[in-house]
């Protein structure tokens, strides 16, 4: 008896241990085998213990490319939290019906095939719950927008499955995340492929990477997942545009290969879309064709220009913050460089002035360019203009030099696009490369004025 105490304590205590002994999965031969987990399932359990250990709670945030099985680690480890404990409850949103009937497939198939000895009598399994009669404990697995969404109820362990897909995300995550309290041995964990800008998933992205939500941001690539991989036929080469692609991310003449065959089968816009090779390539502007490559940010990253390039006049793009968590930014470009950037945080306008004026004193720009539209930037221009410092406004709903576009921001876009095709050098860092796949407004100033 003490023997199997102690067996069921270190289930209790060591999820990998517990998945390889207790779960059963279906492989992709449809197999039924033990859950051993796979490189970026145990990346995730690393990361949630550290945080584990660090907080008591379990704040996790993940983007991830398609079919990487993080669902299964995730529904592995609700089961064994309920199953092992008394009186704790599971929830699992996901998107759409079929995901909400796949994942309760996977709960039942868990529950089903547990050893005896850890495995709760059922008191009922119907309308998406396992309700565990012994220990007053239960997982519901339900649509987002549904009645039976979880809201009201407390919350113990909370999987919100595929968030980025959620129709009203704002409104049903405000009443899902209260129901978990930030007490010890709670977990929620957050994942999605991506879909785009503007959405729930991604302000909260944003704002686990500012650390200022209490998330733990975790990535995962499609070059991470080993079935991304196709040997080519014989004598296949890749095309010029994927040599480079495969140098820039080192990539094999396999994965080169499974890229192109699946991009023919999504569209390239499709497959950026649910296999991103980088965060900033995942959040890029969904709009339609993809504007600004993600192959010419990286290559202005990892390009080095000759040191004669740094002689060049300095160039100073600011934008100025409107108001809540939004950042003024400014920008040092010496002609095909951008040297560096930098964020103020909630600065008024006379302080942004101050600011300015120690880098003018210091580095001695050729120009100043403040983004003047809606007025936030003209408030800035205003107090250098009233201490003796010029700057120009940019006002982009004004006229376009190049009469080709509708107004001055399609034209700076344009002008970016055009920048990044050529010999530029940018800071090697995933923030910059985000904010120009998503078109934020911010960095564009750099590139627009001379």
């Amino acid at each position: 008896m003490d023997e199997l105490k102690e067996v069921i304590q270190k289930f209790k205590e060591d999820f990998p241990y517990y998945a390889e002994n207790c779960l059963k999965i279906v492989d992709n031969k449809g197999n039924l085998v033990p859950f051993k987990l796979n490189p970026q399932q145990l990346l995730v359990h690393e990361t949630i213990e550290r945080q584990k250990a660090e907080t008591g709670m379990v704040r996790l945030i993940i983007l991830k490319s398609r079919k990487l099985g993080i669902s299964s680690y995730v529904s592995g480890r609700i089961i064994q939290k309920t199953a092992l404990d008394k009186h704790k409850r599971g929830a699992v949103v996901t998107h759409v019906t079929d995901s909400t009937n796949a994942l309760f497939k996977i709960y039942k198939r868990f529950h089903y095939n547990l050893p005896l000895p850890v495995k709760p009598d059922i008191r009922r399994s119907n309308s998406k719950e396992l309700e565990f009669a012994s220990i007053d404990s239960s997982i519901k697995v339900t649509t987002a927008g549904s009645e039976q969404s979880g809201r009201g109820d407390t919350i113990h362990y909370l999987h919100c499955s595929e968030i980025g897909f959620w129709p009203s995300a704002y409104e049903i995550a405000a009443s899902l995340l209260r129901s978990v309290a930030d007490v010890e041995g709670t977990e929620i964990i957050v994942e999605s492929t991506p879909n785009g800008i503007g959405s729930l998933f991604y302000d909260m992205w944003v704002d686990a990477e500012a650390g200022e939500n209490g998330y733990i941001p975790l990535f995962f690539p499609w070059t991470i997942d080993s079935d991304c991989s196709t040997t080519p036929p014989p004598n296949w080469t890749p095309t010029k545009d994927e040599k480079e692609y495969q140098d820039l991310y080192k990539l094999s003449d396999a994965q080169i290969f499974w890229r192109r065959t699946t991009m023919r089968l999504l569209g390239e816009d499709k497959f950026r879309q649910e296999y991103p090779i980088s965060v900033a390539e995942a959040f890029r502007s969904t709009s339609g064709d993809t504007f600004i490559l993600p192959e010419n940010v990286l290559k202005a990253r990892k390009r080095e220009l000759p040191p004669e390039s740094k002689s060049m006049p300095l160039i100073l793009g600011v934008d100025v913050a409107t108001m809540g968590k939004d950042k003024t930014c400014i920008v040092w470009r010496k002609g095909s460089t951008v040297e560096k950037y930098e964020f103020l945080s909630q600065m008024e306008n006379d302080k942004v002035a101050d600011h300015l004026i120690k880098i003018i004193l210091k580095d001695a720009p050729t120009k100043i360019f403040i983004d003047g539209t809606g007025g936030y930037g003209g408030g800035v221009a205003a107090c250098l203009r009233l201490r003796g410092y010029a700057s120009e406004e940019i006002h982009f709903s004004s006229t376009p030099n190049d009469q080709q576009y509708a107004n001055k921001r399609a034209e700076i876009f344009g002008d970016l696009k055009e920048w990044l095709s050529g010999e530029v050098s940018i800071p090697d860092e995933d923030h910059i490369e985000k904010i120009l796949l998503v078109l934020d407004i911010n960095i564009i100033l750099l590139v627009s004025c001379n």
